[in-house]
């Protein structure tokens, strides 16, 4: 396990649990949104907002995930992220067509900070956190 202090916090990580650096600024409609007070996945093109919950949270086309995408490129499992009170970290499923942080191709389980962009097929997102 990996321990790591985030302002005055320590979290233990799963193993082989990476964090991107360094993280771009971003720029455009998610800083317009109100503050959401909760955790969620923000469409980019339609701003349809994914709220997630405490737990562990399926994205897929699968009817079970609660994150239903319907889109092609999207694997039945393609990713799932976990919400604790120590934050997000999302992990690809073995999809098909991979799963992208802030344009990098991710293969292990990876920490998710408000703003990052992530990409689900041709579907892009942003965290809200």
């Amino acid at each position: 396990m990996q321990n790591l202090a985030y302002h005055s916090l320590e979290v233990t990580l799963p193993p082989n649990t990476v964090e991107l650096e360094p993280r771009p600024s971003v720029h455009g409609p998610v800083e317009q949104l109100p503050k959401l007070g909760n955790r969620a996945l923000v469409m980019t093109a339609g701003l349809h907002i994914y709220p997630l919950s405490e737990g562990m949270n399926s994205i897929g086309r699968h009817a079970a995930c609660q994150i239903r995408l319907t889109e092609s490129a999207v694997s039945r499992h393609h990713a799932n992220i976990l919400v604790s009170a120590h934050g997000l970290i999302l992990t690809d499923l073995s999809s098909t067509n991979g799963t992208f942080v802030n344009d990098q191709r991710i293969s292990l389980p990876t920490i998710l900070r408000g703003g990052d962009r992530v990409r689900i097929g041709s579907l892009e997102f942003v965290v809200a956190a």
